[in-house]
């Protein structure tokens, strides 16, 4: 209860902000950090935020509301992890386009897949460090008579793996500190708000950036909340959280010399309340359908492959030794997981399959429901590992996870970010056996 009057007060003060608007010089909507997560988990009521689909709705509403608005970001908006990460990657970027974006930082996993990658997206980026021409080096925005300049600075390149299992470096990232300061220097003589963002952490970031003229700094998410601003040498810091489970709204009044002299700053959690965008529904099922190709075409090779026994056997082998254990599960939420992705269509979607069946992705586990239904669900082997040898052995050989802490096995899928309340005491017992 408390958790939906806190977000009916949040709607109520995007739509009636407690700041008079005749004392807000500026306002500003930022991001930072999706990290990837084109959509949130929907396996748990409190882990159900964000979503581009909810971020369109939110700042659609927001730019009706305060029309002069800026809207930023200080990038980190894709990630490289897994196979399936390019392409949720090429959609991630496609819906910031219908987002409207002022201007977009560069941090080092934006690179992932290549500048070229990047640059395809129709997207403001900044990158004021960038020594090729792909990305603009700082952008001037304007909104009635106020005006705010940003720069993004890339930090240091870490070493990578090709493809090709090659190492190699990012190496168009340098140009001098004292460069950016002059560039800073020159958009403050021109009365512009300066707002430098970078992939730094916070310590990082205080520590080697040049702040003398710098208004706002936005460094590298580090936790899913945003944190509290504060200033530090003249410069108000931003600290966005991780995932895109909100966006930050910062409200600015200014003295005399076009410095920040206050500031009203809120969190905007994106949670069921705001409705997906309806402009967005045409780009969300052909994701959805780009990701069912993308699995049903990994089916196809891994069915070539994987001829012969397979080491995980289901549930229904285990039954015959471990009677008392097979009715608890089959009486849990366990043993009706994959029906819980059936109903919302994401029985193909591999972020999702993962842990609603067993050994997906995994010699010899799931592969699909034609040919291996019984491998849906959250069965035995999916805590306990595959139970071939146990099986054939009579018993006398122990399963590979078999040695494995509760803890750690329950966090193969319960993490925290698709199961942010789990708590080991309270989950086992709906489970014990």
């Amino acid at each position: 209860m408390r958790a939906f009057l806190l977000i009916i007060v949040f709607w109520l003060l995007i739509k009636f902000p407690i700041i008079a608007v005749a004392s807000i010089d500026m306002t500003i909507i930022y991001s930072g950090n999706l990290n990837g997560d084109l959509e949130p988990c929907g396996c748990t009521l409190e882990g159900d935020l964000g979503g581009i689909r909810r971020r369109v709705t939110l700042v659609d509403e927001l730019c009706k509301t305060s029309p002069n608005l800026f809207l930023i970001s200080s990038g980190g908006l894709i990630v490289s992890q897994a196979a399936s990460d390019r392409l949720t990657s090429v959609y991630i970027l496609k819906g910031f386009e219908a987002l409207n974006y002022d201007a977009i930082g560069i941090q080092r996993q934006d690179l992932s897949y290549g500048a070229d990658f990047l640059k395809a997206a129709q997207l403001p980026w900044v990158s004021t460090n960038w020594k090729g021409d792909q990305f603009s080096r700082y952008k001037r925005i304007e909104r009635g008579d106020r005006k705010l300049a940003f720069f993004s600075w890339l930090e240091p390149p870490i070493e990578f793996h090709g493809a090709s299992g090659s190492k190699g470096r990012h190496k168009r990232t340098r140009t001098g500190l004292e460069v950016l300061k002059n560039n800073l220097a020159e958009a403050k003589s021109e009365n512009a708000l300066t707002v430098l963002t970078t992939g730094l952490n916070y310590e990082a970031a205080l520590a080697s950036l040049p702040l003398t003229f710098v208004d706002i700094l936005i460094v590298k998410a580090a936790s899913e909340k945003y944190v509290e601003p504060e200033m530090f040498k003249g410069a108000l810091i931003l600290r966005p959280g991780v995932r895109g489970l909100q966006l930050g709204r910062l409200d600015i009044t200014f003295d005399s010399d076009n410095r920040i002299q206050s500031f009203k700053h809120q969190q905007i959690p994106m949670s069921p309340f705001f409705a997906d965008s309806p402009r967005m529904a045409e780009w969300y099922t052909e994701y959805n359908d780009r990701v069912k190709q993308a699995y049903l075409k990994s089916v196809e090779i891994r069915k070539a492959i994987e001829l012969g026994e397979r080491n995980y056997v289901g549930a229904d082998a285990c039954k015959e030794c471990h009677q008392s254990a097979y009715h608890v599960w089959s009486t849990s939420q366990h043993a009706k997981a994959f029906d819980s992705l059936a109903l919302v269509n994401k029985a193909f979607d591999p972020n999702c399959i993962t842990c609603h069946t067993v050994g997906f992705n995994k010699e010899g586990g799931y592969i699909d429901y034609e040919d291996t239904a019984y491998l849906t669900d959250v069965q035995c082997e999916s805590c306990h590992g595959a139970g071939r040898k146990h099986i054939t052995s009579n018993g006398s050989m122990a399963t590979e996870q078999r040695q494995w802490p509760r803890k750690r096995i329950c966090m193969q899928c319960h993490s925290r970010k698709h199961s942010p309340s789990f708590s080991l005491e309270s989950y086992w017992s709906r489970i014990s056996h």
